[in-house]
């Protein structure tokens, strides 16, 4: 079972959350692999370099992320390509329109073949 930690922008910024994770990890006796740590578009955005320290650090340990609420930030696609991420979760503005708005189902198969390569 994976379980799924939402992260805030004030997580992000925090240096210490790697060690502190990992510190949580190892006293629970939980595979970091276990855990999947959602980020949005916009908290990466708000000091991207900050963030890609941390989840580097992050990833390093062992844990998986996941992009929350794709394609509704203002990322930029040279920070995308650089993450550390397993998963996008395409938000469902996008995805709920699908099937009936050829725009959107065009969005959301440019947004997985984006993911898969």
């Amino acid at each position: 079972m994976t379980v799924a930690v939402n992260l805030s922008v004030r997580n992000l910024q925090d240096s210490r959350l790697p060690e502190q994770i990992a510190q949580l990890l190892e006293a629970c006796g939980v595979a970091p692999a276990r855990i999947m740590l959602e980020i949005t578009e916009s908290a990466i955005m708000s000091d991207p370099q900050k963030t890609m320290t941390v989840l580097k650090r992050l990833k390093e340990i062992g844990v998986r992320f996941s992009i929350d609420d794709f394609g509704t930030g203002y990322s930029s696609l040279g920070y995308l390509k650089m993450l550390p991420v397993d998963e996008i979760k395409i938000d469902k503005s996008f995805v709920i329109n699908m099937a009936m708005g050829i725009k959107d189902a065009a969005i959301v198969r440019s947004i997985i073949d984006l993911g898969q390569n």
